[in-house]
């Protein structure tokens, strides 16, 4: 903004605060819900949301929703991990012949 010699920009104006913890820990977060296996991602959106709402008390909201969808995310990669061990837990045992082929499987 150019501003004529003499002239100054209005006294309310401010220039806009930076977002880029928050942004990021909220573009994390989403992320983190369908990739949520990829225990990195939501480690570091909930890095990220925890560090920008003590440092970018502006962007709170955004910073507690990365926050909150990261651990989201952490939750749903923990769960579909201890799924797929015990999945191939199940499998392996089954293979061996050590677990009856219906035991776990309802039948």
């Amino acid at each position: 903004m150019s501003t004529a010699p003499g002239h100054y920009p209005d006294p309310g104006f401010q220039q806009p605060a930076p977002r880029g913890r928050s942004i990021a820990a909220l573009v994390l977060g989403i992320a983190s819900l369908p990739f949520g296996f990829l225990l990195p991602l939501p480690s570091v959106a909930i890095l990220l949301g925890v560090l920008a709402r003590r440092r970018e008390p502006w962007a709170r909201g955004m910073a507690t929703a990365g926050l909150v969808l990261g651990i989201v995310g952490l939750a749903i990669g923990l769960f579909v991990a201890w799924a797929l061990l015990i999945v191939i837990a199940i499998v392996v045992n089954q293979s061996r012949g050590n677990v009856p082929a219906g035991l776990f499987l309802g039948a």
